[in-house]
């Protein structure tokens, strides 16, 4: 029997018959395709986070595409934004930098009389104070406590400009930068080279506003602010205040020359001495850093090993004077007790 072979073709997608309302997108829901291309089902990350879909399935898993790791475009708008608004709308400061050294008293093993090195200028938010006027009111004598909000990059950028401007090595690489410390760790953190020891703001720093002639001594210093933080980033640093006083601080030349310094602190502190006369042609003149009445550090320097006070019941070849019988007093007569 003869036979017959016709090689034919076809496509088995294509549509022989129309289906009214029916789509391959019908079982996927909106946010899944949102008109785009034309029924693409795959989506940006910026979609997926703004528009997420909002079901569970088992299947797949923890997903690393999530707001918190994918926001450090928003992160850097925000921090661009809030340094610009505190760089317009901000008071104008003074910030005095203090060094900071425990080993230079080895009496004490503190450092009592700090040296007040740098100053530059800042700007920063200063918080309203309802409580003075609440104290005012009733005539309750009160302590000018305030609060000053600072912009944690703007702050550190001025202070950059300082440190380099007076000089101060950077105790890690200037290659090294690395200013995320709130997510790394504080002994990563390394702005330039300089470490958060040298760049930061501390307790013992003065601040004096532009508005009054009022200085500040910094008391303690925070960065958990809710209000002020931005999907988990934190741009502030929180200042808590309270008025300067005469402490025996000294103030290098560097501040004492500086223009913009305008001889404000050295006007205002060292004027608490303990001599007859602040005039340099008296006799009787008292130096400024040993002027704080308090300050034991300023005059007390060497540890005196021997001890104060001997009775006279001891002898003096005797080093140990406590586990001396004869250092007990009466003790003949009342049996050492």
């Amino acid at each position: 029997m003869p036979t017959l072979s016709l090689h034919l073709s076809g496509n088995v997608r294509a549509a022989n018959m129309v289906v009214p309302n029916f789509s391959v997108l019908a079982s996927v829901s909106h946010p899944l395709w949102s008109d785009r291309l034309g029924g693409f089902v795959e989506r940006s990350e910026k979609a997926q986070s703004n528009h997420p879909d909002f079901s569970h399935d088992s299947r797949l898993g923890a997903s690393n595409y999530f707001r918190a790791e994918n926001a450090f475009r928003d992160h850097e708008r925000y921090n661009i934004i809030s340094r610009a608004q505190v760089n317009r709308q901000g008071t104008r400061f003074k910030y005095y930098t203090t060094t900071m050294n425990a080993t230079s008293d080895k009496l004490f093993h503190e450092d009592n009389n700090r040296m007040i090195d740098r100053m530059f200028d800042m700007r920063a938010q200063i918080t309203f104070n309802p409580q003075n006027e609440l104290y005012a009111r009733f005539g309750i004598q009160y302590t000018a406590k305030t609060e000053v909000i600072i912009h944690m990059g703007l702050f550190l950028e001025n202070n950059y400009r300082s440190l380099r401007e007076h000089g101060v090595q950077p105790l890690c690489s200037p290659d090294t930068h690395n200013p995320i410390w709130y997510q790394r760790g504080y002994e990563k953190f390394c702005y330039y080279g300089y470490t958060a020891a040298q760049i930061f703001p501390k307790a013992g720093d003065l601040i004096k506003p532009e508005y009054n002639n009022i200085l500040y001594t910094i008391n303690s210093i925070t960065d958990e602010i809710p209000e002020f933080e931005y999907k988990w980033h934190k741009y502030f640093w929180k200042l808590y205040l309270d008025v300067a006083i005469d402490d025996g601080k000294k103030i290098s030349d560097e501040v004492i020359n500086d223009p913009n310094q305008e001889h404000f602190i050295d006007m205002l502190l060292g004027r608490n001495t303990l001599g007859k006369t602040t005039d340099p042609k008296d006799a009787n003149v008292k130096k400024a850093e040993n002027g704080y009445a308090f300050d034991v550090s300023s005059t007390v320097d060497e540890l005196k090993k021997d001890v104060l006070f001997r009775p006279p019941e001891v002898d003096d070849c005797v080093e140990d004077i406590s586990g001396d019988p004869s250092d007990h007093p009466c003790g003949n007569l009342l049996g050492q007790w």
